[in-house]
């Protein structure tokens, strides 16, 4: 469960040996709609390494350089993404590396490129972009910097390996247990789905019920798993 520090009013979630992070909200936005509500910082670390946002020494395990984002976005990717995180085992293309190792997520859309330079006598045209269109999709759903969709977050895949999670970076990999790690992610999308519960607009409301019903969602057609629109540009 997610905890509250009442000194520093910053809600932390996950294990600090596993994939942690915290959430701590901002006011002032200029809006009380989904958008506004969910203005905030954001840190997410694996154990002692940083991936958004950089450890301070002055919270549980909070952080002093954040994203600020407007957090909706994440609980709508984490609602597109739960079946597949749960359901999916492979790389969506085919690598040197084994796909069941975390360290094959490392570099994984530079590898990709590197693939088809190499193979472009090989392979044609239509196969490249066959294989590009399966990264992208497997990315909306298994990389959390596709979230944010507008900003540049740093990459963090994770792809199910039996009862681990594979987790990588840009530059780094990790090999987590499965179900402590899906429990963060659910501690992070209860944080948000809280912070917009009460709100009766539309999206609110539409994505709170996906959100608690997301055990017995189904996978979704490829084409139905883009991004929604960045936060600032859609209903506030």
């Amino acid at each position: 469960m997610a905890k509250h520090n009442v000194e520093n009013p910053t809600l932390t979630f996950g294990a600090p040996d596993g994939l942690h992070g915290a959430l701590r909200w901002r006011s002032g936005y200029g809006t009380q709609g989904p958008v506004g509500r969910t203005w905030g910082d954001l840190s997410i670390s694996i154990g002692s390494v940083d991936i958004w946002g950089r450890s301070g020494a002055h919270a549980a395990y909070g952080a002093t350089d954040t994203m600020t984002w407007c957090w909706i976005d994440m609980l709508e990717f984490l609602r597109r993404a739960w079946p597949y995180l749960i359901e999916d085992d492979t790389c969506p293309i085919p690598l040197d590396r084994d796909d069941a190792r975390a360290a094959s997520l490392v570099g994984l859309r530079t590898r990709a490129f590197e693939r088809w330079h190499a193979q472009r006598d090989a392979m044609t045209d239509a196969q490249i972009d066959d294989e590009d269109a399966r990264l992208r999709d497997f990315m909306v759903v298994h990389d959390l910097g596709e979230a944010l969709a507008g900003a540049c977050a740093p990459p963090l895949i994770l792809l199910r390996d039996g009862e681990r999670m594979h987790v990588a970076s840009s530059k780094q990999a990790w090999s987590l247990p499965f179900g402590s790690t899906m429990s963060t992610l659910a501690q992070l999308g209860d944080v948000i789905a809280a912070r917009v519960r009460t709100l009766i607009d539309p999206r609110s409301i539409r994505l709170c019920a996906q959100w608690d019903a997301r055990g017995t969602r189904t996978r979704a057609p490829s084409s139905q798993c883009s991004p929604s629109p960045p936060s600032q540009t859609s209903g506030k």
